[in-house]
């Protein structure tokens, strides 16, 4: 018996490091120059007033802004290219982050151009807690312009680029901070992924979330 455990604890453990190994890192902030891959996409592009910046501190990457509701606005984003074919065989991405409260939103577009469907699922944050969530592809709810639209789940390999993004009228200062950003091969999802984080959408007389 005490061999048969071992073998499962074994198995277990092989396990656990092979998942961890098959993770691939997309963005880990290490370096400060990194801040420059991430562009900014505010409503302004819609004549809103919201601001927002993307900096990097001692390996941490911080989203912050203000989002006003002002003139039809109501959204601040950042967004980031992926290397074509890159997240193929991979099925979710996990990122580890600290937030206000607020939710955020993780978009994904296919190819290199801003002008594709946008792919988008909701998360939550709790104040000064970090939380990794582990958000799968297949659930991510392809929108255009604030409009849903009825297209098959995105296909890994086809992506190319990423963002994050707050909205839904959650108006006033806000700070997101990631640690990292990773795509994984896994299926599943861990009893606190997805949890509780619907998705919203954008009302069809407001501004795409992440326009870009």
């Amino acid at each position: 018996m005490a061999t048969i455990s071992a073998c499962i604890s074994l198995s277990a453990s092989a396990r656990a490091e092979t998942s961890q190994t098959s993770d691939l890192d997309l963005f880990h902030f290490n370096e400060k120059s990194e801040q420059r891959l991430w562009g900014i996409v505010n409503d302004d592009v819609m004549g809103g007033i919201s601001t927002s910046k993307v900096s990097v501190k001692e390996g941490i990457a911080h989203f912050t802004g203000n989002v006003s509701l002002e003139n039809n606005g109501g959204f601040a984003s950042t967004r980031a290219r992926i290397q074509n074919a890159k997240l193929k065989g991979y099925y979710a991405i996990k990122l580890r982050v600290k937030g206000d409260g607020k939710k955020y939103k993780l978009s994904l577009r296919t190819g290199s151009q801003w002008n594709s469907a946008n792919y988008q699922i909701t998360f939550p944050t709790k104040k000064d807690e970090w939380l990794e969530h582990t958000l799968l592809m297949e659930k991510m709810k392809p929108t255009w312009r604030g409009r849903s639209l009825s297209l098959p789940s995105i296909k890994p390999e086809e992506v190319g680029l990423i963002g994050l993004s707050i909205s839904d009228k959650q108006s006033g200062p806000f700070q997101l901070e990631v640690d990292w950003i990773k795509a994984v091969k896994t299926h599943d999802q861990s009893p606190a992924t997805n949890k509780g984080m619907e998705f919203i959408p954008t009302s069809a007389n407001s501004p795409d979330p992440l326009p870009f």
